[in-house]
């Protein structure tokens, strides 16, 4: 998408309500969530390498000392008494 398209439909999306937040974590600015967006949309990368381009959730290491999330999810790093299979839904 070149810079132009993209910044006409920044100034179209940006001021709707979804990117407004009552809670106390506050969002990503719309810029960057629009080009993590349009970045996965066009690649055929996973979301994990998309996320190291832009800088998303760089430090998490550092917080509570986990390798990463899914890891914490799925029960991998922290064992899980009633996990499910592995091969479950």
């Amino acid at each position: 998408m070149i810079s132009q398209n993209f910044y006409k439909l920044l100034s179209l999306i940006k001021t709707h309500p979804i990117f407004n937040t009552n809670s106390n974590k506050q969002q990503a600015d719309v810029f960057l969530q629009l080009a993590v967006f349009l970045c996965r949309l066009a690649s055929k990368g996973d979301i994990f390498t998309i996320c190291a381009l832009f800088g998303i959730a760089e430090g998490f290491r550092d917080i509570g000392d986990f390798q990463n999330v899914v890891s914490v999810i799925n029960g991998t790093h922290i064992i899980l008494i009633n996990k499910p299979p592995k091969d479950s839904e």
